[in-house]
């Protein structure tokens, strides 16, 4: 009834038609194409375009997928289009004041209306914006689509639909035919989705899929409704329409993964692999079921709990299994405290988190109990379980669960893969370092999209393999790795502020990343195993600092205690982010390649924003801050001028840092002080 009256709702919303742009079918074709990763189709798109703005922008957006956001600003800056630079500035801040200037200037460019709308740094700002730039008219499609995204994303599903018919029913009386539009029939299938209504969702994507008007973000949605709620009819349709090859790398890749999930679905594990194969380079996702499809026709020795419960003989049983139900009703409680965390601020203490996680539990014959788990008190810095009982109810798994400083309290569980002593000086002795895969059950940053990919808590240090691995593999899958333009061409002035400017690092992370990846192996391959050595090899010495750090101060009398926290910073995220910083110089310090930690610096800028950075983005930017004024200063031992390291020292340090040779790397780091 609840669905009915929505959709009722949303048909008696009545609002001034939208007025179509000529060029909307090529910006869409465009669109469209780079979403595919098919350039060819995108050139076509850009060449047919009137609006000599509309082709500049798509003519920067192909050079930005060819050779990176860097080049597009470069471009952008040399053209004198400041409203165009401002669609690729790394500093959304700055990005803003660009476009305040333009529009000081030109109150009716509409294209950078647009752009300021695009560039809003949260839902209700860009909803105030896409409504000016609406009103301004010239490109009434692309401002909707921008309040559409922003509504959908504040969960105001009735205002979306109402907005989404609006935007359906535009292109009568275009100059141009309209085609279907790819952005507008994806938009439809996500609000179908959002309110509940799958099977319109599905069927809207496979229709999308015989029209020739899906993109690999459409096929991922189907795949989460197919997998989701059996839909046999529909699965047998989608099969069909996806044995078309299709345009474009990125289209390709998914329409093959979904294909092979639905064959394996449908009893055909043999095809379903035959369409692996042709994926070439596997995500570790992917990688997991093509072994258990491998495993269902006996080509191999079932190694994972997942394998294995495939092939139980009595399912219900097994051992496996009722360690996938516990973790289950674990996950699905604690992501309910963590929406209560984030939309209400109800931070539940530890003795109700694990009180909540039981009661989800409780219809499991034998399950284990958390709330009466034995814990480890870190005063000032939190709580953790000691989980090691819990081995006894799940074997083979990882679980941590605690209350961090000033964060809610959470629970992670994993497979392991392996693990191994680690032996250190007293006062920190020895902790372990597990490698693991599969999360059984997510923790509250990883809840929100965080990418994890280790942590060092207590005296155990974790690091995910799937993480790490699908960070390498998708630069290969996304063929990343592409020549780089000279670097040496001067930005303005309005760019920087600075030698220490950290506000454009252009295309630094990803140099410096390159060159660690060259030196590694021989065929210079991010997934390969040399590589993947490296990455885990800084990731392991950053989290080892935590541990070192964590047991010091825990050595220490109340009075050491107090001074640590106070030379760390009075609030919570200081101390937090003084921990990463330290953590991260640790892996510059003594990591195989100290390129590799220091891109990952890099990645983190620019800082700003008006929810603040991230604690591990504040440590590490701070950390930045410190190599550069050493670089600036030659306060590091062996230093030379500037101009023999090949750095241009009236260009902003931060973009030419790839420029450095790895002992420089490391002896900056040697030289910034605890």
């Amino acid at each position: 009834m609840l669905l009915l009256a929505l959709v009722g709702m949303v048909g008696c919303t009545a609002a001034d038609p939208l007025i179509g742009n000529a060029d909307d079918p090529h910006v869409d074709l465009v669109w469209m194409a780079l979403q595919r990763g098919d350039l060819e189709a995108a050139y076509r798109g850009v060449e047919a375009m009137e609006d000599q703005g509309l082709a500049w922008r798509a003519e920067l957006d192909l050079l930005s997928a060819r050779e990176g956001r860097g080049s597009a600003l470069r471009a952008a800056l040399a053209d004198g289009r400041a409203w165009l630079a401002a669609r690729y500035d790394a500093s959304v801040l700055r990005a803003d004041r660009r476009l305040a200037e333009v529009l000081g200037r030109e109150p009716e460019h509409s294209l950078a209306l647009i752009e300021r709308a695009r560039r809003a740094p949260e839902t209700g700002v860009a909803r105030a914006r896409a409504a000016d730039a609406e009103r301004q008219g010239g490109h009434a499609l692309e401002a909707a689509l921008i309040t559409f995204e922003a509504l959908l994303a504040a969960g105001d599903l009735v205002e979306a639909g109402a907005l989404l018919e609006r935007i359906e029913a535009l292109g009568d009386g275009l100059a141009v035919p309209a085609m279907p539009s790819a952005r507008v029939r994806l938009q439809r299938r996500r609000w179908d989705a959002a309110t509940g209504r799958l099977h319109a969702a599905g069927e809207g994507v496979v229709a999308d899929l015989e029209a020739g008007v899906a993109v690999p973000a459409s096929l991922a949605l189907l795949e989460s409704v197919l997998t989701s709620v059996p839909m046999p009819a529909l699965a047998s349709r989608a099969r069909t329409a996806l044995r078309r090859p299709t345009r474009g790398a990125g289209m390709e890749r998914a329409r093959l993964r979904l294909l092979a999930r639905l064959e394996a679905a449908a009893g055909n594990p043999t095809r379903a692999l035959e369409h692996f194969d042709e994926l070439g380079v596997l995500l570790p996702a992917e990688e997991a079921l093509a072994r258990r499809w491998a495993v269902q026709l006996e080509r191999g020795g079932a190694r994972t709990p997942d394998e294995r419960i495939d092939l139980a003989p009595d399912r219900t049983s097994s051992a496996e299994l009722f360690g996938r139900r516990v973790t289950h009703a674990w996950n699905l409680a604690a992501r309910e405290t963590y929406v209560e965390a984030v939309e209400d601020g109800v931070h539940l203490d530890l003795d109700a988190f694990t009180a909540r996680l039981d009661e989800a539990a409780a219809v499991i014959p034998g399950r284990p109990a958390l709330a009466g788990l034995p814990r480890n008190d870190f005063g000032f810095f939190g709580q953790m379980l000691e989980t090691l009982p819990l081995r006894e109810h799940l074997p083979g798994a990882l679980v941590v669960c605690g209350k961090g400083l000033g964060l809610p309290a959470d629970i992670a569980c994993f497979d392991v893969e392996s693990a191994r002593r680690v032996d250190l000086p007293e006062p920190v002795g020895s902790y372990d370092q597990v490698f693991v895969r599969r999360p059984q059950v997510l923790g509250f940053v990883a809840s929100q999209g965080g990418r994890i990919a280790g942590a060092g808590l207590d005296r155990t240090v974790y690091l995910d393999l799937d993480q790490v691995e699908n960070g390498t593999r998708v630069r290969e899958i996304l063929g990343t790795r592409v020549l780089l333009p000279a670097d040496d061409a001067p930005l303005d002035d309005a760019l920087s502020e600075g030698a220490r400017d950290l506000l454009e690092p252009l295309d630094c992370a990803r140099r410096l990343r390159e060159a660690a990846w060259a030196d590694a192996s021989e065929s210079g391959r991010a997934d390969s195993p040399e590589v993947l050595a490296r990455v885990l090899d800084a990731l392991a010495l950053h989290e080892e600092q935590h541990i070192v750090d964590f047991q010091v101060f825990m050595s220490r009398g109340a009075g050491g205690k107090l001074l640590s926290v106070l030379s760390a910073g009075l609030s919570p995220k200081s101390v937090r982010a003084e921990i990463e910083r330290r953590a991260q110089l640790n892996a510059l310090r003594t990591c195989l390649d100290p390129r590799l930690p220091l891109a990952q610096c890099v990645d983190v800028l620019p800082v700003e924003g008006p929810a603040g950075p991230s604690e591990h983005a504040a440590g590490t930017a701070r950390l930045l801050a410190q190599r550069l004024a050493l670089l600036q200063e030659g306060g590091w031992e062996g230093a030379v001028p500037l101009t023999e390291l090949g750095l241009d020292p009236e260009r902003p340090l931060v973009q030419q840092l790839h420029r450095l040779e790895p002992e420089t790397v490391r002896a900056l780091a040697l030289a910034i002080p605890d």
